[in-house]
């Protein structure tokens, strides 16, 4: 699946309990406009779903996608976040650190990770754990990258 940045389309199909207490889709359809954070001709980012809390709740029937952004900062302080991010090719993102655990899989496209001591190739499949580092990025070859990622809140400790 190559998808473009410039797409706004990104099913999400999410799931529910009924009044039986039987499992049913709840939501089917594309991620809601508040969802998009800080999108650009070169990249777009979708938070497809986010809670402020852990344990989340499983059962409240409110879409918190609808509402999101501008409220809430894109890197969660308490909860946890669900994102689809595409860079566009050529696309490069300057060193920085995320206060946050970041679980990332490469869905298409090839990107290089870049760290203080080295870099990495990563492509479709690929899985990565980004525990608050300092890395940048930049998009391999011709084609959009997208990733798939589980952001989570750091301990309040860890500075």
């Amino acid at each position: 699946m190559i998808m473009s940045s410039n797409s706004t389309k990104a099913r999400r199909v999410v799931t529910g309990v009924d009044e039986d207490g039987k499992s049913y889709v709840w939501l089917d359809g594309d991620v809601p406009k508040n969802a998009f954070f800080n999108s650009t001709e070169r990249m777009t980012i979708r938070t497809i779903w986010a809670t402020d809390d852990v344990p989340a709740p499983l059962q409240k029937k409110h879409d918190p996608m609808v509402d999101w952004f501008p409220e809430h900062e894109f890197f969660p302080k308490t909860g946890v976040h669900f994102i689809l991010l595409t860079f566009e090719p050529g696309e490069r993102v300057s060193m920085h650190a995320s206060e946050t655990i970041d679980c990332l899989v490469i869905v298409s496209g090839q990107i290089e990770l870049i760290l203080e001591k080295g870099s990495t190739i990563l492509g479709p499949g690929d899985c990565l754990v980004q525990r608050g580092t300092q890395h940048g990025w930049r998009v391999i070859g011709d084609e959009p990258c997208t990733f798939a990622g589980i952001l989570m809140a750091k301990k309040p400790e860890d500075g």
